[in-house]
This record gives structure tokens, sequence and C-alpha cells, in this order.
């Protein structure tokens, strides 16, 4: 059988990583690394043999006639190597290939979607059918983030302030632009906490120095309630997640995030979030893998594959981080947490 290409897209930085091979692997996000694993067990061969994997990363469009590096990048990947799939993580990266899709002249080719919360939301330019959740060759693995956002935000109680402060959340987000953001700002509103205040930050431009601007401006010492920031979905503030926990907890203002893999077993304080509820990167490698394998097998089943929504939630916490910030984990928190990251022993 013919070596297939599999184009994965992931935003972030500017650069490429071309013709990704087995040792360079763990250098990629752990979807992408998980995407491999569920490859590799479905087919039982190693990378390279029965399928590639071609590995692009740039910026996606954020804003509306103001295009990122990331959809000239797949335009000339679509029109020069040819894949057979494509597949992306995050809504931007994928509404980029399929205008990059279009502009090749290249419908046909199938786009494997990951890390959307409303794929069939009008802001998301309908990548699928709001009723059958079926796409024009399109398919892939809802994150269903809108619909965990206020068990995410509730889990703040089972964190204590070494000061004895109650939280208060802020939450920076494209909520203007951004439909997953804008619907759980909608839900944080409507659903409000007594106990936990949260304060919304819209941003203007998309660019890790306005995030930054807006981290500078809280007050980590606030004598009655501490500042921690509730990352609520949104594209920008993932693909700047880096600038985002190195700037708050330089400043000591805790991060939890709904993407579990911003929660690592490291003991730097300023590349893990604190915690994080959202779905394993696991199992949203491993769903993609199966999504992934059934359209290289028959590429029509992408139009006929309606998008996957796991609910297997998980609490991640890492209490290494926690305690450098002055916070510890209730008995509460302890049982709800589905992977604990503690200090070395």
């Amino acid at each position: 059988m013919a070596t297939q290409k599999i184009l994965a897209v992931a935003v972030g930085n500017d650069l490429d990583l071309d013709g990704v091979t087995q040792s360079q692997l763990s250098g990629l996000r752990p979807i992408l690394q998980h995407l491999v694993a569920g490859l590799r067990a479905r087919f039982g061969y190693e990378l390279n043999n029965q399928y590639a994997l071609d590995y692009r990363q740039g910026i996606p469009t954020l804003r509306p006639g103001k295009p990122g590096t990331l959809l000239a990048k797949l335009k000339a990947y679509l029109e020069g190597p040819k894949p057979d799939v494509v597949f992306t993580i995050a809504s931007r990266a994928t509404i980029d290939a399929v205008d990059a899709r279009r502009q090749a002249n290249r419908e046909s080719v199938p786009i494997v979607f990951t890390v959307i919360s409303e794929p069939a939301s009008d802001n998301n330019k309908n990548l699928v059918d709001g009723h059958t959740m079926m796409g024009n060759q399109i398919t892939g693995v809802s994150t269903s983030l809108v619909q965990n956002v206020l068990t995410f935000r509730d889990l703040l109680n089972e964190f204590q302030d070494r000061d004895g402060r109650q939280f208060e959340a802020h939450c920076i987000s494209q909520a203007a632009f951004h439909p997953a953001a804008h619907a759980s700002r909608r839900q944080l509103d409507y659903h409000s906490h007594p106990r936990l205040p949260h304060r919304h930050h819209d941003l203007e431009t998309v660019d890790g120095s306005e995030i930054a601007g807006v981290i500078k401006a809280l007050n980590p010492y606030a004598p009655d309630r501490r500042p921690c920031l509730l990352v609520i979905p949104s594209d920008a503030m993932f693909a700047f997640r880096d600038v985002v926990i190195a700037e708050a907890h330089a400043r000591g203002i805790p991060t939890f995030f709904q993407q579990p893999e911003c929660v690592q077993d490291v003991s730097d304080p300023k590349k893990s979030a604190v915690a994080a509820y959202g779905l394993p990167p696991e199992t949203i490698g491993w769903e993609a893998a199966d999504c992934v394998q059934k359209v290289l097998q028959n590429p029509g089943d992408a139009s006929r594959l309606p998008v996957r929504f796991p609910r297997n939630f998980e609490f991640w916490v890492n209490t290494t981080v926690a305690s450098r910030l002055g916070l510890t984990l209730t008995p509460e928190g302890r049982r709800l947490a589905s992977r604990i990251f503690a200090p070395p022993t």
C-alpha cells in the first residue's frame, strides 16, 4: 500500500517541522502524539511506513480580512504534496484549512478537526450541519468546552489561598469573535456564583503583548480577593498559553485552563497551569485517530461521519505549581482530581 500523507496543523508560534520523525514526536503537542500512537495501533505500521505525518504550524486567521501565516502554507501544501487527509487543531486552523482547500481547488480532501467547541456555529462558518453534525468532507472531535465551563469555574472552590483570600476570576478572551468564548461568557454571566465573582477582559487585537498587558494590570496583592485567570475557550488564549502562564505566575496570579495538556508534570510555575478541566489529550488524539483511519480507508466517509462529542472530562492538578503560588488543594479536590502532579518526594 502506498504511503498516505496526513497534514497535522497546530496553532502557535510560526515555525515548521517538516517530515516529522519518531525522534521528533516527543516535542509535539500531546494531542498529536496520541494521534500518531492511535494510528500506529490501528495500522500496525511504524510512522512513515504506511502513512506519513507532515507537520505545519503557523498563525491562523484570527480576525476577518487579516490572514495569518497558516492559510498560505495550507494552500501551498494542498497544491504541492497533495495530502490524503488534513488534520487540524482548533477552530481558526480548521477554517483556514477549509478556505485553503477551496483556493487550491481541492475541496474533496477530507478534513478531520479537533478542539472545536461549536462546529455548527455561524461564527465557525457552519463547518457541519447543526442537526446531523455532518459536513462537506469534514468531521472530527469536539471538546465541548462550553458545556463544562461552569464545572470548570466551580472547581476553583477546591483551592485555598494561603492568606485566606477568596478568588476573583478574570476571564481573558475573544468573546466578540470566538463563538465558544462568547457562549462561555453567557454561561458564566447567567449562572453567576456568589462566592466566585468574575470579570471579563475582551481582547481588541490578538497578540501576546495585549494579553500580557491585561495580566500586568491585575493586582496580585489585593487584600480582599486574590485574582486568578480562568482561561475560557479562545484560539488566541491557547496559542499564547506559554505567555499567559509565564506572565501570570511570575506575578503570583494562578492560571486555570480548560485544556488538561496545559498541566504538566513540571516543577517550574512558568510552564504549567495550576489546574485544568476538560478532555484529556489521549481521548482527543485516539478519537481523532479513529476518524482518520476511517477516512483513509474510505475518503467519502468524511461527509458521512457525524462529529464526536466525548464526555470523559478530567480534572488535572499540578500541586507543585499550586504550592509555589501559595495554594493548597482541599481533601475534596484531591478526591475529584483525575490526575495530580505532585512535588517530588
